[in-house]
């Protein structure tokens, strides 16, 4: 089992056999689904999930002999399987980048969802964040690829209090 990612509704893993399993997560109930049969032999750390405005779910796929080409797949109306829904080639949408970029040693791309329609593109020295809906990219830091585990700030300077009396 492999965690692909969660939306404001869902959290949802890679499970063998083609199945995405899904829990609500108002409810705790799972439900599953399954991937179209091509994509099996794609290796599960090119899979995540990401929301779109109409807050509906999609597996988005990064093919490794496919580099810079991300595939769509949406829930169908059962949401018993997935079904293709659209193609990005991120040479057209990310600012300065030419298709060669995506070949060879640079070609590994990582995918982090990080909002409602909003997918940062990750290459060996630089980061993007694209929303998905618009097409609009803008180049990030690569900090903008990680998470936060527990966000929190300590006061400073940090105030002290000491006992001065003596027992």
């Amino acid at each position: 089992m492999y965690f692909l990612g969660k939306t404001k509704k869902s959290l949802y893993w890679s499970v063998a056999d083609r199945v995405v399993a899904v829990m609500d997560r108002r409810t705790a109930e799972f439900s599953t689904s399954k991937i179209p049969a091509d994509l099996e032999d794609w290796g599960r750390q090119r899979l995540t999930v990401a929301a779109c405005l109409d807050d509906e779910s999609r597996i988005i796929v990064n093919k490794d002999n496919e580099c810079g080409v991300l595939k769509f797949f949406a829930r169908s109306q059962d949401g018993s399987e997935w079904a293709w829904e659209k193609k990005i080639q991120l040479w057209d949408v990310l600012p300065g980048c030419d298709r060669s970029y995506f070949f060879g040693h640079l070609g590994r791309v990582w995918l982090t969802a990080v909002d409602t329609t909003i997918i940062v593109v990750e290459f060996q020295s630089w980061a993007y964040r694209l929303d998905i809906e618009t097409m609009e990219a803008e180049q990030v830091s690569k900090d903008a690829t990680r998470d936060i585990a527990f966000p929190c700030e300590l006061p400073w300077p940090p105030s002290f209090h000491a006992c001065t009396d003596l027992v």
